[in-house]
Order: C-alpha cells, then structure tokens, then sequence
C-alpha cells in the first residue's frame, strides 16, 4: 500500500505537477512584475508631489508622544491602504 505523499511524489515526478524545476517563469509572472512596477512608480510621482501628504495624519491614526518616548499606531491610514490594495488585487485579477 503506497502512501499518499508517495503517489503525489510520483505524479509530480511523471509531470502531473504543478511546479516543475528548470522551466521559464512564463508570461503571466513577467507582466504581473511590469504591472506592479508601473504601480510603484505611480505611487512614488504621488508621494514626491505631495499628494499622500495626508496619508498618516486621519483622525483614526493613534499618536502619543512623551517625554522619552513616542507612540504612533496609523489605524485608519493601514484600512485605507487595505481597501486600496484589495480594489487593486482584484482588478488587476479581473484583467488576467
């Protein structure tokens, strides 16, 4: 009785796999890499230009600042940026 990592060993082996070592990442993979650097350059012109300016300063944002010691907890700013970046995933996934 063979056990089943053995099976799965062999059908990787046989091609039967998903992940094969050796072969070329493919197209998908390199324009998911061209998307997401566009991505980043945009979001680098709207960080240098002044426009995120706002980005950590929402009344959702926790600060403390003491004598020695600062506190700084950006939770509104981290949803903003969940919800952003979920919206971009997914359109991104429709796309492909």
């Amino acid at each position: 009785a063979e056990s089943d990592v053995g099976r799965l060993a062999r059908a990787g082996l046989r091609g039967g796999g998903t992940c094969r070592l050796g072969e070329p990442m493919g197209k998908e993979f390199g324009t998911l890499l061209i998307a997401g650097g566009i991505f980043l350059v945009l979001l680098g012109l709207l960080a240098s230009s002044g426009a995120l300016s706002w980005f950590g300063k929402l009344p959702g944002d926790f600060r403390s600042e003491g004598e020695n010691v600062r506190f700084y907890f950006p939770l509104a700013s981290m949803i903003v940026l969940s919800v952003v970046f979920t919206i971009v995933v997914n359109v991104i996934r429709r796309l492909f």
